[in-house]
């Protein structure tokens, strides 16, 4: 499972229609059994990895258009 963590700014252009941006903090809890492919290739093509105990975690962004 991949958790997140973001910090967004928030920017309305109008009435109808706002941006967002920030960057996130991601945490992927690794299994310790039953892994599959897909699940080893986000382990292994991720730049910047840090290890947190039986996890990994890398910060990110997060950005976006909004519809209102």
């Amino acid at each position: 499972m991949i958790d997140r963590l973001s910090a967004l700014v928030n920017f309305k252009a109008n009435s109808t229609l706002s941006f967002f941006a920030g960057p996130s903090f991601n945490l992927y809890d690794v299994p310790t059994e039953g892994v599959l492919n897909e699940q080893q290739q986000i382990v292994k093509n991720k730049p910047g990895l840090v290890n947190i105990g039986n996890n990994k975690g890398w910060i990110g962004w997060t950005v976006g258009i909004s519809f209102l």
